[in-house]
């Protein structure tokens, strides 16, 4: 009777292993998508920089839901998954570019294991300046950030919110 105790524990200690995200790979998939994509996304943010932060004022957030949007850019950003789009101001003061612009994910990316996937470009951030794609092993927090350069990160929370 002790064995057979022993063997379903097992059995099922090893399913709940098997069942864990491995966040190494949906990390690489997220990183290889973001290259597939990234002339796609630099038009869009051309595109956002020369319509939408025209008309910003700057004193508070700017949300564009992708639904809301009118041209080119609304199909592109339904086919990256992308249900909307934050302008904030820039937290660095000494920054020539006075804002980032936050791509929030609601399909694909992985966004079902995830939970939270965003596309930011964030001027003179660290997170942003340089593809940042070393191995993890340690993945108890919740949140991470991978560079892409270029300004780029990815942002990533799986917790429940």
């Amino acid at each position: 009777m002790r064995k057979l105790t022993l063997i379903i524990f097992l059995l099922l200690v090893t399913g709940i292993i098997s069942c864990a995200p491995n966040y190494e790979e949906i990390f690489t998939e997220n990183n290889q998508k973001f290259d597939k994509n990234r002339a796609k996304l630099n038009h869009i943010l051309l595109t956002l920089e020369k319509t939408y932060l025209k008309k910003w004022d700057r004193k508070k957030e700017l949300t564009l839901y992708v639904k809301n949007i009118s041209g080119e850019i609304k199909d592109e950003l339904k086919e990256l998954g992308i249900g909307s789009i934050e302008i904030i101001g820039n937290p660095k003061d000494d920054c020539e570019k006075k804002y980032w612009i936050t791509f929030n994910v609601i399909e694909n990316w992985n966004v079902e294991k995830l939970k939270r996937v965003q596309l930011v470009y964030a001027p003179c951030d660290s997170k942003g300046e340089i593809k940042d794609r070393k191995k993890r092993s340690d993945y108890i927090s919740n949140q991470d950030f991978w560079g892409q350069g270029e300004n780029w990160f990815i942002f990533s929370d799986n917790d429940e919110y």
